[in-house]
């Protein structure tokens, strides 16, 4: 069997799932990665063959791209070049669509990651309706965790058409991991800026301990909107990194820091998450959506009920305090990190996948 690995976004988590996920199929089953020309891959295995797409350098050159027929045929041509025998989108991308449809042409079973059955508030109405039409679409799709499944139980999906496989724990970070790096007393909110990520609770709830902790500072790191009311707080004990942060960056910022905060209003999985559980760092998040899964309760994290600012203060008073408690977890993280979000352990899960849905394709 061969299958043919997709995901046309240029940076971020979406590139970091594929590459994660690739390099761990590439030594079970041969692989093909359909990837956009100008993505971030330079963690992708050299072993892995490449189908390298032109999406454009902005809106517009997508859109135009997006209309080029001689770029559809082109692509359908190299696919069947490949022959293989699945096709598996994993990340989220406006023209994946175009993408199913693509795999219809090819008389190819389709898999399809839906990584947000909940999407953001402020997720683009084109990537919302891309993504629901691309589930259709598919012969099947894989939930991140089960509360992502009960969501897409509620949408009319057939439970025998879902499969629940975890998110990989993003070891391709490690790469950038010094031997002298070592946890400072920072806690460190990674990711894009959006209104869900309940900064406003972070700071307020940091601001409340911040006299008990006099050596501790926050980092908030990520592009987007920062609120007057964070933004006019950036000083010595509050820092924000309010760009695009890169790959080498936001592995060393982790490695930095000895928490790392999630205090979400909504999310039914996290890729930052996963980038916390790759450095053994500890995390405080809100018990929303699927993180109550990811997260084992005073083990690996602290969960605390979303938007409660003296909850969430306690809950890091708690771990910043007790440094003892960090090292235990960090231990506990790692035991973990070899199962459960071990991106060897999930590869063999979805090869078993694979040859499930050829089999009942074929049975048809």
């Amino acid at each position: 069997m061969k299958i043919a690995l997709v995901s046309l976004a240029r940076r971020g988590g979406m590139v970091h799932f594929l590459a994660e996920l690739a390099n761990a199929l590439a030594p079970l089953i041969p692989t093909v990665a359909v990837v956009s020309a100008s993505a971030e891959l330079n963690y992708l295995s050299r072993k892995i063959r490449r189908i390298e797409v032109n999406t454009g350098r902005n809106p517009l050159h997508s859109l135009l791209q997006f209309l080029n027929p001689v770029m559809w045929t082109d692509l359908l041509k190299r696919l069947k070049a490949e022959q293989p025998d699945l096709i598996h989108i994993v990340g989220v991308h406006e023209w994946n669509p175009a993408l199913a449809f693509l795999c219809k042409l090819l008389r190819k079973p389709l898999v399809y990651t839906v990584h947000d059955p909940e999407a953001h508030p402020s997720s683009p109405v084109a990537i919302m309706a891309g993504d629901r039409i691309t589930a259709r679409l598919a012969n099947e799709v894989v939930a991140l965790t089960w509360h992502g499944r009960a969501v897409l139980l509620s949408r009319g999906f057939p439970s025998s058409g879902i499969s629940v496989i975890p998110h990989p724990a993003y070891s391709l970070f490690r790469r950038w991991r010094t031997r002298t790096a070592r946890p400072d007393r920072i806690i460190l909110s990674f990711g894009r800026i959006e209104a869900y990520k309940g900064l406003e609770v972070l700071v307020q709830a940091f601001l409340s301990v911040r006299d008990r902790l006099p050596e501790w500072k926050l980092i908030i790191a990520g592009s987007g909107p920062v609120p007057a009311s964070i933004a006019m707080l950036a000083g010595e004990d509050i820092t924000i990194i309010n760009r695009y942060v890169p790959d080498r960056e936001a592995a060393r910022l982790v490695s930095m820091a000895s928490i790392v905060a999630l205090p979400y209003t909504s999310a039914t999985q996290s890729g930052v998450l996963a980038l916390a559980q790759a450095f053994e760092r500890p995390v405080v998040a809100t018990a929303v959506g699927g993180l109550d899964e990811m997260i084992v309760q005073g083990k690996t994290g602290i969960l605390v009920p979303p938007g409660n600012v003296p909850a969430l203060a306690r809950a890091i008073r708690s771990l910043a305090g007790d440094r003892g408690r960090r090292v235990r977890m960090q231990h506990s993280i790692a035991a973990v990190a070899k199962t459960t979000w071990n991106p060897r352990d999930i590869a063999r899960k979805h090869v078993s996948l694979y040859y499930r849905v050829v089999k009942r394709r074929a049975d048809l």
